[in-house]
């Protein structure tokens, strides 16, 4: 079993690279993989506020490309995900339990 962090420009992106776990308009249901598909949006940079904080001087920045989490219990289905997706973030911001 292995849990792999994927990401892709945008959600249609995603599918299109993940097809083989699709089925018709959404994630097949198989005991081989789990999908955690969520925009998480990841926080690239936090907003800089004035002293008081009452204004923002500089918004946050978050990271607007589409992110999955991909769990393979079969790890044979490895062959099926395309390794320019996957990730390794220093601080996932969901894990599996």
């Amino acid at each position: 079993m292995q849990d792999i962090y994927l990401r892709a420009a945008s959600r249609e992106a995603m599918a299109e690279a993940l097809a083989f776990f699709r089925d018709g308009d959404g994630w097949r249901v198989d005991a081989g993989f789990a999908i955690d598909d969520d925009d998480i949006r990841p926080l690239v940079s936090e907003a800089v506020l004035s002293e008081d904080g009452e204004r923002v001087i500089t918004p946050a920045v978050f990271d607007d490309r589409h992110h999955l989490n991909l769990r393979l219990i079969d790890d044979a289905l490895i062959a099926h995900v395309p390794h320019d997706l996957i990730v390794t973030p220093l601080m996932p911001v969901r894990v599996w339990s």
